[in-house]
């Protein structure tokens, strides 16, 4: 195997010009450890030239000798490849990190536990057999919860890649592309799994597609499923929230044809209806029940501005979506939505707008506020900065619980708080939902349709009701 060195791609004249990504985590390297590891200005030059196998990572080696075995000459490892205190060069790199994955003939996972992790890979399968739940356990537990698992540039790099080679400690190894998952150990293949059958669904453990063909619905649906996979993962740099998932973004934008805002998709207010992974509060007037309130965890926030306060990443916390489990199957749930964006005023980082924003950036949406009602459930966001005293009901829509059993009606909005009355600015501070049946605007009209009719009112016909019952339009600003 030759001495390994670093290429400019623009001087590659060979035709085979494929190669391989590493998708691993960096882990706290020391100062000695952090020198070998990554490329910066003082050594980019004789890194051209060639530099020694053995003096890096294992996990580098073992990447670079996986490539030399399977005949692929080139490989791409983000601290090796992005000059690393070159910000014009890393801004550049990161952008496009998710098309150097895309654009891989395979990606190798490295779960190697580093910085003595104490996490193990669950004990393997014994024989070859039929998926079922404990292989789906299995599969979900050594993906979901493995090294890779928890850190958030992995999540886009994983389903952004065609094929993946998950390497682990012990003799366990999972090949995945598109269509199908396969694992092996020494002693052979364990199992074989088409997991583009329509049953398994959208999850956090499936690699999904994102290709012309599908629904904004199912488009939608693989977003928000990453969100919330992608919030509870780590960052060795807060800032990074947002450009660490522009790849998905930027692969989901031109086939949904929607502008997008520091998270959220402009024709989908949906994405505005996000929490905390805590317990709702229950509340029936402006006030909030101060003594739950006193009771609930402040949120992790970063500790410089990151994103506006309509944005699940403004945020350091695990989020959920009000309702998310059918959101996209057919018979699932639908919104018909009360509000609507006015206009944008997002602040982009030097013209990226997938990626990082800065400070005053914010969105108008229009629609109607809401006096609470007994039953209303309300979600705090609970930052330190937030301001509580008098809270704001505006409404974003009404979800529909379609077909699956259990599910109702429920009128969905945002908890603000004023913090300018002259231009009508607003901070987040939580989401709400309330049963619709529990109106008594409602209870009469169906009561009189079912009489007339034999039947309750459509879902398009209590909306209208309910905007009869409700004020007048009236615009916010939401910073």
């Amino acid at each position: 195997m030759a001495r390994p060195k670093l290429v400019r791609s623009r001087s590659i004249r060979s035709k085979d010009t494929r190669y391989a990504c590493l998708s691993h985590q960096w882990g706290k390297p020391d100062m000695n450890a952090r020198s070998v590891m990554t490329t910066v200005k003082s050594n980019l030059q004789s890194r051209l030239k060639g530099f020694d196998l053995e003096n890096l990572p294992e996990r580098y080696q073992e990447a670079m000798i996986i490539c030399h075995l399977l005949g692929v000459r080139y490989i791409w490892i983000d601290s090796l490849c992005i000059i690393q205190d070159d910000a014009s060069d890393w801004k550049t790199e990161s952008a496009m990190m998710a098309r150097v994955y895309e654009g891989g003939h395979f990606t190798i996972a490295s779960n190697v536990p580093v910085d003595d992790q104490e996490w193990k890979a669950p004990e393997g399968l014994r024989e070859l057999s039929t998926w079922g739940r404990s292989q789906e356990d299995w599969f979900s537990a050594l993906l979901t919860e493995g090294p890779l698992g928890l850190r958030a540039w992995c999540l886009q790099e994983r389903h952004m890649s065609s094929r993946i080679l998950h390497v682990f400690a012990g003799d366990t190894w999972i090949f995945e592309c598109q269509y199908k998952v396969r694992a092996a150990t020494h002693q052979g293949l364990m199992f074989s799994y088409h997991c583009s059958d329509p049953s398994c669904g959208v999850s956090s453990w499936v690699k999904f597609r994102i290709y012309d063909g599908l629904s904004s619905r199912q488009l939608l649906q693989r977003w928000y499923v990453a969100v919330e996979d992608f919030s509870k993962r780590a960052l060795s740099y807060e800032a990074d929230k947002l450009p660490a998932i522009s790849g998905i973004a930027a692969k989901i934008q031109p086939l949904l044809c929607s502008d997008y805002l520091c998270g959220i998709w402009r024709e989908d207010l949906y994405g505005l209806i996000w929490h905390r992974d805590i317990k709702p509060l229950p509340t029936y007037s402006p006030l909030l029940p101060w003594a739950e309130v006193r009771r609930q965890k402040i949120a992790k926030v970063p500790s410089s501005y990151r994103a506006p306060s309509f944005s699940w990443a403004s945020v350091e916390e695990k989020v959920r979506f009000l309702s998310l489990h059918h959101v996209g199957d057919p018979g699932g749930p639908s919104i018909i939505y009360l509000a609507s964006v006015r206009c944008l005023g997002i602040i982009s980082d030097k013209g990226d707008h997938l990626g990082r924003v800065q400070e005053g950036s914010y969105i108008k949406l229009s629609g109607r506020f809401w006096d609470p009602l007994e039953d209303t459930k309300v979600y705090l966001d609970f930052r330190p900065e937030d301001i509580l005293v008098n809270a704001f009901y505006f409404i974003i829509g009404v979800h529909f619980g379609g077909e699956f059993p259990n599910r109702y009606n429920v009128l969905i909005g945002l908890v603000l708080s004023l913090v300018d009355t002259r231009h009508q600015n607003y901070k987040r501070t939580g989401v709400f939902e309330f049963p619709l049946q529990k109106l008594e605007c409602l209870k009469t009209a169906n009561s009189d349709a079912y009489a007339a009719s034999g039947e309750k009112l459509s879902n398009k016909a209590e909306v209208a009701v309910l905007k009869r019952n409700l004020g007048p339009k009236k615009w916010v600003n939401i910073f």
